[in-house]
């Protein structure tokens, strides 16, 4: 998820959609592409501007992902807090930094239905955001039992030969 499409004001309620990832805005100060306070663009980044803002992402079709990494960019002062939140209950601290990936891994990152990325003063950028959708249960009963129909006619064919 690059955030390609600029240009997008996003304020509280309203979703943005990429790579089959719904964003949800509980901001009133988000954007994709610029900040929506100056007009200055971000280059195609999810921007945070504000107190106690943040922002929520889903797959569009509801199914659980993996989360992988993402950009991340903030202005540095000293009240600045940044913090990520997932479904699985876990939460934490993002540091201050310019520019960095930022990697996620481990059960609080995986498999789950959402994650927040929020602040609670000045701005913060996200961009390229990497994921893995990860498969439902019945595909996993489905390609069992596809498996287990191959290896029994097979076995069926072996001793007609």
């Amino acid at each position: 998820m690059q955030f390609e499409t600029a240009g997008h004001l996003l304020p509280i309620g309203t979703t943005y959609v990429e790579s089959g990832m719904v964003v949800t805005s509980f901001s009133d100060n988000a954007s994709v592409g610029y900040d929506p306070l100056t007009w200055n663009p971000t280059g195609g980044a999810l921007y945070l501007h504000g107190t106690n803002q943040y922002v929520e992402f889903r797959m569009a079709n509801q199914s659980t992902f993996n989360l992988n990494s993402f950009d991340f960019m903030t202005n540095i002062g000293p009240l600045d807090s940044r913090w990520i939140a997932t479904s699985t209950g876990w939460s934490e601290p993002l540091p201050s930094v310019h520019l960095q990936t930022l990697n996620f891994t481990g059960p609080n990152y995986s498999n789950i239905n959402w994650f927040r990325v929020g602040t609670s003063d000045w701005a913060t950028e996200l961009d390229n955001v990497n994921f893995t959708a990860t498969p439902e249960p019945s595909t996993y009963i489905l390609l069992s039992i596809a498996l287990g129909a191959v290896g029994f006619a097979r076995k069926k064919m072996n001793k007609k030969a």
